[in-house]
């Protein structure tokens, strides 16, 4: 929810300032070494990012990475897999809340 909004839906909350800070080694990282492969990410805000991987099992990663994420922050995220950008963003929604949805050529007409 944009900042503007819950202010106007909630005038009298406190709104604190996030400083971003860089996980070391990664999602995840256990002794200095990245839990998840390295992925090139693009962060869209605060709670939105989308990471280029290429691997064999990519909604396996994906649950890894949820995993990670938990352990690490004890949050939940959903993630969208995809082909592109724009079906993994589309999966997010659908994998909403705590899930993982795959969203690519052959499933995209369905």
């Amino acid at each position: 929810m944009p900042l503007r909004t819950a202010f106007k839906r909630n005038p009298d909350a406190v709104f604190l300032a996030v400083g971003r800070t860089r996980v070391p080694g990664g999602v995840g990282a256990r002794d200095g070494r990245p839990a998840v492969v390295p992925a090139v990410v693009e962060v869209m805000g605060w709670d939105e990012a989308f990471m280029a991987v290429s691997a064999h099992d990519p909604v396996a990663l994906a649950r890894d990475v949820q995993a990670a994420v938990l352990e690490r922050t004890e949050l939940w995220c959903s993630i969208g897999v995809g082909d592109t950008k724009i079906r993994a963003k589309l999966g997010s929604g659908f994998a909403k809340p705590r899930g993982v949805f795959r969203l690519a050529r052959e499933n995209w007409t369905r």
